[in-house]
């Protein structure tokens, strides 16, 4: 497997790495940037098995309303400014409690809907607790989450998308 994402815009074929994403992004969400590309990777061959999809005709949605996770799928698919990308926190997974709630990501695309779930062993336990803090977190909070964000990073980035994401097609 190529660890790139493909695919199709105005009939050229383009191609992102993870490290196209990040420059994109910048160095401070890369847990959720990693596992925007991981899913992508994971669900784009299901919605259009005959090759790489049109960028402009993905539509998602998702519980997770961190910034790498919005900007991974909007550097590939354009979908956050041209209104095919929806933030929905009823969206929220019920099953792992507070910690998975967030890892759900639906995407459409020409008739097909496919829904991918993130593992648990693939979302830090501390993770969420430290994203709860917010604002109100210390310096050192602070520290210790990004350190976990970048851990998470380089658990999704060494494992393979179908090891990540349980996926369901929907329609």
């Amino acid at each position: 497997m190529s660890d790139t994402i493909d695919v199709v815009d105005f009939g050229s074929q383009l191609q992102f790495t993870f490290g196209d994403l990040r420059l994109y992004s910048g160095p401070r969400s890369v847990g959720g940037l990693a596992h925007s590309f991981r899913v992508m990777q994971r669900v784009f061959p299901v919605l259009s098995p005959d090759g790489p999809p049109e960028r402009r005709e993905i539509q998602v949605r998702t519980a997770h309303p961190g910034p790498g996770v919005r900007d991974g799928i909007e550097f590939v698919t354009r979908a956050v400014v041209e209104d095919r990308f929806r933030h929905d926190p009823q969206f929220a997974r019920t099953d792992g409690g507070d910690r998975m709630a967030w890892w759900v990501f639906e995407f459409a695309y020409r008739g097909r809907i496919v829904t991918a779930h993130a593992r648990q062993e693939f979302v830090p336990e501390a993770l969420m607790r430290f994203a709860l803090l917010g604002r109100k977190a210390t310096t050192d909070e602070r520290a210790q989450f990004l350190a976990e964000i970048e851990k998470m990073s380089k658990l999704v980035l060494a494992a393979r998308p179908d090891e990540i994401y349980d996926i369901v097609e929907v329609a």
